[in-house]
This record gives C-alpha cells, sequence and structure tokens, in this order.
C-alpha cells in the first residue's frame, strides 16, 4: 500500500488561542459560546462540564480562533499529548492556551488525521519533543513537525469508518459512568440531605413523621440518633510519595495516581496514571476503595483542590503522589463510602477551597479536612448506603478497563490497516 510521509503542518493550519490580553477574565460569563481550554480536552473528546464561556459579541470578536467541524484541539502545556476532535457544529472558541489545527481536507481525511495523532508513538513523540523542565509546552512549530503518515484517501476513510464504533463504544461507556455518578449523588441527597432514606417501615423518612431534632453546630435540624462533630478525631491522613522524573522515566513500575488522575468534575481520570519504579514505604501504598484527596490545584477556579477519588478497582496495588492524601476512617462509626460521598458535595467543596493558598498553584492546608463537620448517621443506614456505592464504584470500574482495552486495541488496529495487513469487509 503506498504511503505518503509528509508533517502535520505540511497538511494542516496550525494556531495558538488568543493571548490573555485579548481575552481578559472579566469577559467570562455564565452562559454563552463554549471555550475550550487545557482541562476541558480529553482522549479525543472535549470536556464540558465547567467549561468557561464568552458573550456572542466576543464570539465575533475573536473570530480567528472559532472552531469548525473536524477541527482538533490540543493543549499548549501541561498535557500535551491528547487533543479534542470537534464532531459536529456546535460552536467553540479555541481558548488561551491551546493550539487549534485545521486539516487541509484535499490532503487528508480529518477523522483518520484525528486517529493517527491518538497513536501512542505520535503521543510519545509530543512528549519527547516538547519544552520546559517543570511543566511540558509545545507550540505551532513543534506540533507543525509532527509525523504523519497517510495512505490514499479512500483508505483513510475507510480506515476512519472501521475504527468508528471502537469510538462509539468508549463514549457510551462514558455517558453510562456520568449516569452512575448522578445516580449516587441522587441517592446521597435525597438520603442524608433531605433525610428521606427508607425508615423501619421501608418508607422515606422525614415526609413520613420521623422525628428531627435541632443541632446546634449545624444550626439545622437533623434526625433524632443522629450527631454531629469534626472529622479530625476519626481520620487518618497520609501524604503520598515524592518523586522526580527519573523515577517515572521508563514508564513501568507500579501505577501511580497523581494530581492529572483528577478532572475538574472530581472524578478520577483514567489516563494520566504514572508509572513508579523506584523504592517505596508502604505507608504510601493505596488499594482499592480507598480514598485519595487532592492537596494541590492548577485549575483556575480551584475545581480539584480537597477534591476526594477513589482507587479503582482496576489494579490490586497503587501508589500515590505528594499532591495527594489517602484518607482512612480510624472507626466504623464513619462508613468510608458515607464519608466519600459527603466530601464531593457542593458544601464540602465551597468550605474546602476557603484553605487553599497561592496564585497559580494552590496548596491545601489539610487542617480544613480535619476541621470540616460531618453527620453520624446510625451505623446500619450507612452500610445500607455504602453497598450500593460500592456496586456503582465497581462497575465504574468496569468500564474504564474495558475503555482502556478498547482504546488499545483501536491503536493496535490502526497500523495493521494503514500498511494493508488487515483487510477491509466489503
Amino acid at each position: 500500500m503506498q504511503m505518503i510521509s509528509t508533517t502535520l503542518g505540511e497538511i494542516a493550519d496550525i494556531i495558538t488561542g488568543p493571548f490573555g490580553s485579548q481575552l481578559h477574565m472579566s469577559d467570562y460569563v455564565d452562559e454563552g459560546i463554549a471555550v475550550i481550554m487545557p482541562q476541558n480536552i480529553g482522549d479525543r473528546i472535549i470536556l464540558e462540564d465547567k467549561i468557561a464561556r464568552i458573550s456572542k459579541s466576543d464570539y465575533k470578536r475573536l473570530k480567528k480562533y472559532q472552531t469548525q467541524k473536524e477541527d482538533i484541539v490540543y493543549s499548549r502545556r501541561g498535557d500535551v499529548e491528547k487533543h479534542a476532535f470537534i464532531n459536529g457544529d456546535k460552536p467553540y472558541l479555541c481558548g488561551t492556551g491551546c493550539l487549534r489545527v485545521r486539516a487541509n481536507k484535499e490532503k487528508v481525511y480529518p477523522r483518520y488525521l484525528s486517529l493517527f495523532l491518538s497513536r501512542p508513538e505520535t503521543k510519545r513523540w509530543l512528549s519527547q519533543h516538547a519544552i520546559g523542565s517543570n511543566m511540558m509546552n509545545i507550540n505551532t512549530s513543534i506540533l507543525g513537525n509532527v509525523p504523519v503518515f497517510l495512505p490514499d484517501r479512500d483508505i483513510q476513510i475507510e480506515i476512519a469508518e472501521s475504527l468508528q464504533g471502537f469510538d462509539d463504544k468508549i463514549q457510551l461507556n462514558i455517558k453510562m459512568m456520568k449516569e452512575m455518578e448522578e445516580v449516587a449523588k441522587l441517592i446521597y441527597s435525597y438520603w442524608f440531605l433531605q433525610f428521606e432514606f427508607p425508615d423501619k417501615d421501608g418508607k422515606p423518612y422525614k415526609s413520613s413523621g420521623g422525628k428531627m431534632v435541632w443541632n446546634d453546630e449545624l444550626k439545622s435540624e437533623i434526625p433524632e440518633g443522629w450527631r454531629c462533630d469534626a472529622l479530625k478525631k476519626y481520620i487518618k491522613l497520609t501524604k503520598g510519595i515524592s518523586y522526580t522524573s527519573k523515577n517515572i522515566k521508563s514508564g513501568k513500575g507500579v501505577p501511580m495516581i497523581n494530581l492529572a488522575s483528577i478532572d475538574t468534575n472530581r472524578n478520577y481520570k483514567p489516563d494520566k496514571l504514572k508509572f513508579y519504579d523506584g523504592e517505596y514505604n508502604e505507608a504510601k501504598e493505596a488499594y482499592p476503595e480507598e480514598m485519595l484527596i487532592a492537596c494541590t490545584d492548577l485549575t483556575r477556579n480551584a475545581y480539584i483542590v480537597g477534591s476526594p477519588i477513589l482507587v479503582p478497582n482496576i489494579e490490586k496495588k497503587y501508589l500515590y503522589s505528594m499532591d495527594l492524601v489517602k484518607l482512612n476512617p480510624l472507626t466504623d462509626e464513619l462508613d468510608p463510602m458515607y464519608l466519600y460521598m459527603t466530601l464531593r458535595t457542593e458544601t464540602y467543596h465551597n468550605y474546602i477551597k476557603g484553605f487553599a493558598t497561592g496564585t497559580n498553584v494552590l496548596h491545601l492546608n489539610t487542617d480544613g479536612i480535619e476541621g470540616f463537620k460531618v453527620c453520624f448517621p446510625c451505623k446500619k443506614l450507612q452500610r445500607k448506603f455504602s453497598l450500593l456505592i460500592k456496586e456503582i464504584h465497581k462497575t465504574k470500574s468496569k468500564l474504564i478497563k474495558e475503555n482502556r482495552e478498547l482504546i488499545a486495541f483501536r491503536d493496535f488496529l490502526l497500523p495493521l490497516l494503514m500498511n494493508g495487513q488487515v483487510g477491509f469487509k466489503k
């Protein structure tokens, strides 16, 4: 099969997003046109939750940076390996800190190009050629030099169409995980915020006449038999492992959950594990269903700091980095799954942000975690809730694993299809 060797800059137009002088913090609005920032770039998708927005007038003013269907958007700094593929006609703006790639459709089929750029080989090339010591950075020149190999255009189209099923299934799994997360939040809210948990007759507690008593610490009523206290006496916090680039350079070793493993929705992000091959203390190990909390934040609005995630039920053992702490309850009065969901509430997150300091990088004072006051429902109710959350977590872990396998198999098939080693079904 004939193959053309070229570079991304030869087959696409690449521009840098607007500078800070063109798009100010004061320009962002609650409703408007979405602006793709580095934190909104997933694995060939746009992560729209908590995405920044601008007015239609600013969108027109910044016309040069508007995206079109089948554009590709990269982050200029940080996680420079991934890109978002604009899959529809919805308007977006390529934001500050990003690069927009617009393929020449006469030279390359955009969907094929997106698949090619998602290959592990291309991601490694970008990491190796990125500049910067503390944080990887790329620019139009580096991105323009990315090697690209093109079969005939008809073959490009066939390849993209053949692999579309993988992407459809991956997106379906992501949607299912998001829906399960929403279900968990709804149950928590219904049981522990609205106090409509099942009473002894299986009826909603509060609306069925369950007794409520005043709590001075919370300045509100809570169910009879519940109490409230700060977490300090009931939890143990253990800081994660310090590491250098040398410890993770090989890409081999024990999987290590790190700050990049938490997205702006405060969920676990599976594709950013690092692998640590140095020596470590057993205290830095984390096991499935244990809770880790972010103590550092690089996002614009402190989306991540103080956020808890659960260690996935995939590997037998993980390490966790110095940007995280592990939280272990010290008493059976406080179920880990109940506590995890309590620390996922907006009430907690708005509280904990007050203990983060810094300008560009936020650092959390963990006294804030210890000082947070929680309700202690009866153990039986906590355990009942825990079974539901554990089942959701296990199912999400299975979907994460399935997506990892789908992506690996998709990336395995791509070069075989490119080289003609695997044929197309006619």
